[in-house]
């Protein structure tokens, strides 16, 4: 599933709404803050790391929602 597709064309091929779509972001985001609390990481490095998990954890998904969601933050500099 190619990134870059806009929000309408990933929930009309995925048959999501985009609604569903930004939810299931917001719970990706959500997963990625409680696997990788840091204490001392500067905003930077943070954001950095946060693109790589996000291409790691599109490259292993195999669910279309959450490759959908990833593809919502990538698009949008990791925020819903």
């Amino acid at each position: 599933m190619p990134v870059v597709k806009s929000d309408a064309e990933l929930a009309e091929n995925s048959d999501f709404s985009q609604l569903e779509i930004k939810s299931r972001a917001e719970q990706v985001l959500s997963e990625i803050e409680a696997e990788n609390e840091s204490e001392n990481e500067s905003v930077d490095a943070y954001n950095r790391r946060g693109f790589k998990i996000l291409f790691d954890k599109f490259d292993t998904t195999e669910n279309v929602r959450s490759c959908c969601a990833i593809i919502h933050l990538l698009k949008n500099g990791g925020k819903v």
